[in-house]
């Protein structure tokens, strides 16, 4: 009860009706499926956002305060130039940044965590899938920002990539996701890891880490269910 009162009291009343009523139609805007939290610098919302599906009231959480490593005095950042599409539950961790260039579209499925201090960069198209976690202090971009130049026969490749995100993903802490990368559903990354390929000739259920990373183990899985979770933390006289 205290804790969800404390986040009650950290809701920035004006941001979040600012954002659902500019950026939704009115049917789903007054339902405020968006929450947006204090200390939340939103720089734009120039662009389009669109949410599919059921609306639900808080479905969607701008920095909510979920994260025990993550303090939250940290400030959060939104800037939203191109398209954003919403399937279905999500919560962004304190202290972090969706970006969207004016070219950019990022989707997100249903029942996503994004953990705090956690950049997503979107210069041209990002999609991740259903019930996936990404810990804190992660990034994903689709881009390199800059180009290079073959100093062989001066070739100039295109400096973004599509990213595609599996569902059932858990995506483990300080993660640097890359243009071109792509997953396959039931993965999880180990913290520190690089990923900058397709990934997705590996069997679901995979384990990878590594800079870059590389395949560690097969079959096994997260669980995600939280009551589930209770009964081994009980198993093995886990107290938090």
């Amino acid at each position: 009860m205290r804790k969800r009162l404390f986040q009650f009291l950290n809701v920035s009343i004006l941001k979040t009706l600012y954002f659902n009523f500019k950026c939704l139609p009115f049917s789903q805007s007054i339902k405020i499926p968006v929450i947006v939290y204090r200390k939340t610098e939103i720089v734009s919302l120039k662009g389009t956002i669109k949410i599919k599906g059921k609306v639900k009231t808080g479905m969607i959480q701008f920095n909510n305060i979920n994260d025990e490593f993550i303090g939250s005095h940290y400030w959060r950042r939104i800037e939203i130039h191109g398209e954003v599409i919403f399937n279905g539950k999500i919560d962004f961790g304190a202290g972090s940044v969706l970006f969207v260039r004016k070219c950019g579209k990022i989707e997100f499925g249903n029942n996503i965590i994004i953990g705090g201090k956690t950049k997503i960069l979107c210069e041209e198209n990002i999609k991740i899938g259903n019930n996936v976690r990404i810990a804190h202090e992660s990034q994903i971009m689709d881009t390199n920002f800059h180009y290079l130049r073959s100093i062989n026969d001066g070739n100039v490749e295109k400096c973004t990539k599509l990213v595609i995100i599996g569902s059932n993903n858990w995506i483990g802490n300080r993660t640097s996701i890359m243009k071109g990368t792509k997953t396959p559903d039931f993965l999880v990354v180990g913290s520190n890891s690089l990923l900058n390929k397709d990934y997705t000739n590996l069997k679901i259920y995979s384990i990878i880490a590594g800079v870059p990373a590389k395949l560690l183990s097969e079959g096994f899985e997260r669980i995600f269910d939280l009551n589930e979770e209770k009964i081994y933390n009980e198993k093995f006289n886990r107290i938090l």
